[in-house]
């Protein structure tokens, strides 16, 4: 009997998930733009946000759930849809329904726990979900809601209430071999009436214009009416082949002119004068590349120039920084700012640097610059061709 009892608990807790584990983080946030563009894809904030504030907006949290809901608003009797309870559960803590716009099947108390409770949902088919309420003196109730509870209701904040909200599924009355089955003679039916009509039709047709035809104008006009059907029908036919035949003959003119074309261009390539223009046009080529390496070298070697001159100047500026930094300690040290005189010399020594490099440097290296472009000098690193 113990062993029964535990089974029993076991099975009862392991159909019921959390909300918390039951919310779809994505589903939710596309589900819903104002959520996507305020959280992105953060799943906390997801979570947070339906356990906060979109459980009592009766937002979904998953699509199984609000396919069966919408599945359960849609469905007609033909469709041979139904949608029972099954016996598992999900858990909203701290949570209760509405009770104004829910209806109680039934009200228990003292029961050993929830578990109880939900065995007491199991056993009745109109059992949407129910409210397991521990009070402060150590008794509980059981409350059993009737048919759909969320979002039908609103769900509202309650200390030592757990609400328990029961899942539906989907299922047929007959399944697809079913169905199939029980319609294959109707279609059967069906086919042969139409398949009879159809083989039957155009001599009924036929039988049914000539009499008006003939009844009404006479057997010489129907004749001649057919005449003229004849006639058109022929001359469709005709214009039909006519109409193939051109596009073969297109198609037929087309391959022709792309041979000859073939040909003059054969005959071209064996012409000596296009050969000779041909290896002209190669040593252009030749010529030009040859042109841009040597551009593309000078260019090389006069950033370098100007890089190694760069490098030179910062070295020269750290050395004279370094020995101005030795000067202004010993300055300090010796107690040379008493004299007004002395501490001229220490502002020049500093701001030397920025007079030499904006107007001395500035001209030396212009003036390196005209006197190297005047210099010959090799700036291939290979032979060209």
């Amino acid at each position: 009997m113990l062993v029964n009892l535990k089974f029993i608990i076991i099975y009862y807790m392991n159909n019921v998930k959390e909300i918390h584990d039951s919310i779809n983080t994505t589903y939710y946030l596309n589900r819903y733009t104002d959520l996507k563009n305020a959280f992105g894809n953060n799943d906390k904030k997801a979570k947070k946000h339906f356990l906060n504030n979109g459980v009592y907006e009766k937002r979904y949290f998953n699509l199984p759930y609000e396919q069966v809901l919408t599945g359960i608003a849609s469905s007609k009797s033909s469709d041979g849809n139904i949608y029972p309870y099954t016996n598992e559960y999900i858990k909203f803590p701290n949570m209760t329904t509405d009770e104004d716009v829910t209806t109680v099947i039934e009200k228990t108390k003292n029961l050993n726990n929830a578990d109880e409770c939900i065995k007491k949902c199991n056993e009745n088919s109109n059992c949407g979900g129910i409210n397991y309420k521990e009070n402060t003196n150590g008794t509980n109730e059981c409350t059993i809601w009737n048919t759909n509870v969320y979002p039908d209701s609103d769900i509202k904040k309650s200390q030592n209430t757990d609400f328990y909200m029961r899942l539906r599924e989907l299922r047929k009355f007959c399944d697809a071999e079913c169905m199939k089955n029980k319609n294959l003679n109707d279609l059967e039916k069906k086919f042969d009436n139409i398949y009879n009509e159809i083989t039957v039709l155009p001599e009924k047709i036929q039988d049914v214009t000539k009499k008006l035809m003939v009844g009404a104008e006479g057997e010489v006009f129907y004749n001649e009416f057919m005449k003229q059907q004849y006639q058109e029908t022929s001359d469709k036919t005709i214009n039909k082949v006519k109409t193939s035949y051109s596009k073969i003959y297109n198609f037929r003119m087309e391959l022709i002119e792309n041979y000859k074309k073939k040909l003059d261009y054969q005959t071209l390539l064996s012409n000596n004068n296009i050969d000779e223009e041909i290896k002209n046009l190669k040593q252009k080529i030749i010529e030009k590349t040859n042109t841009k390496n040597v551009d593309a070298r000078k260019s090389y070697y006069e950033k370098q120039e100007n890089n190694n001159l760069d490098y030179y100047l910062d070295y020269v500026i750290f050395f004279y920084f370094s020995l101005f930094i030795v000067y202004v300690y010993v300055f300090i040290k010796n107690e040379k700012y008493t004299d007004r005189k002395q501490i001229i010399l220490p502002v020049i020594f500093f701001i030397a640097p920025y007079i030499l490099y904006f107007y001395v440097f500035y001209y030396l290296n212009l003036a390196y610059d005209y006197f190297i472009k005047k210099i010959p000098k090799n700036v291939y690193l290979t032979k060209q061709e």
